[in-house]
């Protein structure tokens, strides 16, 4: 009753260098099925029914086009993007902007013969934006800080307030003095 998932389970997963979206199941010289961890992972959607046969092979291959993406996103990581897939799929795996994301500041680093080039993506250009192998997608947060704030407050507790806020607005936050 085993599946690909079974087995891939079973010998510990991909490799750092093993393609989480390029996993063939291989039967004589056939590939039979071809699936993609992304639809489990991210989408929620096991894809995986083939059972598997004596003699069967799971092929994964290696590693394809990994693309990091870092700051205000709410699941920062790298990952590996087909070729179809644009600055817009990127931001999907990551779960979104993370609410203090500053999308005026979202900046493309890539290496280009021996140097590192940096470019910002405007908003409305992530559908059009592919992306190769090695590029690092950053995305600025809003210098947002958190305070805790004990003692004679009408309401005691853990609050956010802007860079450049003090003591004052901390007190405002918590509703004043008691």
């Amino acid at each position: 009753n085993s599946n690909i998932f079974h087995a891939l389970s079973v010998s510990g997963g991909p490799s750092e260098s093993g393609s989480f979206r390029y996993i063939n199941l291989v039967r004589g010289s056939e590939v039979i099925e071809t699936i993609d961890l992304y639809d489990t992972f991210i989408e929620g959607e096991p894809r995986f029914g083939t059972r598997l046969r004596s003699g069967d092979m799971v092929f994964v291959k290696p590693a394809g086009n990994l693309v990091g993406l870092y700051g205000g996103i709410k699941r920062p990581g790298l990952y590996e993007l087909k070729d179809d897939e644009t600055l817009k799929d990127l931001i999907y795996f990551g779960n979104g902007f993370s609410p203090d994301a500053d999308l005026a500041e979202i900046k493309l680093e890539e290496i280009e013969l021996g140097k590192i080039i940096k470019r910002l993506v405007p908003i409305e250009n992530l559908s059009d934006e592919s992306l190769d192998d090695g590029v690092n997608i950053i995305i600025r947060r809003f210098p947002i800080k958190e305070v805790t704030i004990n003692g004679a407050v009408k309401s005691p507790g853990t609050y956010k307030i802007n860079q450049g806020d003090g003591v004052l607005e901390a007190i405002q936050a918590a509703g004043g003095y008691t």
